[in-house]
């Protein structure tokens, strides 16, 4: 009754990331930012956004002891929570347990043993060409190199090093996606790709172990940590630190944070995404988990999984087991760090890594080009 939202929509832009970016780094920013492929880190370290913890706190209905204890803590910066988010994926690399073990994490010296081990006719992703597999690598992870609170970068890591050997490995040609082609399920079970870089769901799960025919192991994208799994939160929103309307607009994001939007969304369907707070997270389990049909308390009747794949996938899911449901928890347990996309860092990456696949330059100039031109925009733009 107070407030009216005003949208204002980029998606007819020729490049509505680098716009949009480039509006709110100039000093126009909404009171409200979607903050979906946009370089959260950097707005942080400007201190663009408001610290919602405080909100919270006075907040009578919800508090973040209602978000599950791994995304609260992967969302939080220096034990501040600069926006909320009522949903998730996992993006992680998934690969077969008899190749990568059982237990998740590894290097990027794992991976290139693994590599070497299954020989030349074996590929790690269903596309060859190099771009493609960097992006694989680098989409989700580019802030692991970039620290905004400090400037400090690490493209001149033995780490990003690695990525661009293996990446090197690939083909300069695009990957042809034709009818004749052989299709990922096929190309798996024939052993000839080694992993699905995705955004995982819980049906993922079943869908993944069909189609490696056996045990999969959620492994991650090789780091020196070994924690390769990332929370990708789509739908985040947070709140300008100088807004003149910061009341009214935590009245608006915070609906998305309540049990009655989470939970009476519909989160039956395939590839729907996960729910951020604990009960909401223990009714999507109540749901595929059923095996007969039940009302739930929002009044929606609520019917047993049911989906049928055709093609060369060929299966049919089905209401998930306590073993199915504990794998994708422990997944979403273990999971530390956020998925944050940057294309202006991306750009430079690209435009530098053309020299080397084509052979012109080496590995080492490479990355410390790359490490200069990363440093002084990150330096010039916190």
């Amino acid at each position: 009754k107070e407030y009216r939202i005003e949208i204002k929509d980029y998606s007819n832009e020729e490049d509505p990331q680098t716009k949009m970016n480039a509006d709110i780094l100039a000093g126009n920013v909404p009171d409200i930012i979607c903050l979906s492929s946009l370089p959260t880190g950097q707005y942080i370290a400007k201190g663009m956004l408001e610290d919602l913890t405080p909100y919270f706190e006075k907040d009578a209905e919800i508090n973040t002891s209602d978000i599950l204890d791994s995304v609260l803590e992967a969302m939080q910066v220096d034990g501040k929570l600069y926006y909320v988010c009522p949903d998730f994926t996992l993006s992680t690399l998934i690969g077969n347990a008899k190749d990568v073990g059982t237990e998740p994490g590894w290097t990027f010296e794992d991976m290139m043993t693994l590599l070497d081990e299954k020989g030349e006719n074996v590929r790690p992703f269903y596309s060859e060409n190099k771009s493609d597999m960097l992006y694989s690598f680098m989409g989700y992870g580019v802030s692991d190199f970039i620290d905004w609170q400090t400037g400090e970068c690490s493209f001149d890591s033995q780490e990003f090093k690695d990525i661009l050997e293996i990446c090197n490995r690939g083909k300069n040609e695009e990957t042809e996606y034709n009818e004749d082609s052989p299709s990922m399920p096929t190309l798996i079970k024939d052993g000839k790709v080694l992993f699905v870089d995705s955004s995982v769901s819980l049906e993922e799960i079943q869908v993944y172990r069909k189609m490696f025919d056996g045990d999969i192991t959620f492994i991650g994208y090789p780091n020196s940590n070994k924690e390769g799994s990332y929370f990708s939160f789509y739908n985040s929103l947070a709140i300008y630190s100088k807004s003149k309307m910061k009341d009214g607009a935590w009245d608006f994001i915070r609906t998305f944070m309540t049990k009655e939007y989470q939970g009476n969304n519909e989160y039956g369907g395939y590839m729907y995404n996960t729910p951020t707070r604990k009960d909401c997270f223990d009714l999507m389990i109540k749901q595929k988990t059923a095996t007969e049909p039940y009302t739930d308390e929002f009044g929606r009747e609520i019917q047993p999984v049911s989906e049928s794949f055709g093609g060369d996938l060929d299966m049919e899911l089905k209401p998930f087991s306590q073993e199915e449901i504990e794998f994708y928890k422990s997944l979403v347990d273990n999971t530390k760090k956020v998925e944050e996309e940057n294309e202006f860092v991306m750009n430079i990456i690209r435009e530098e890594v053309k020299a080397y696949f084509a052979g012109d330059k080496s590995v080492d100039d490479t990355a410390d080009i790359i490490q200069n031109r990363v440093t002084t925009y990150v330096n010039e733009n916190r």
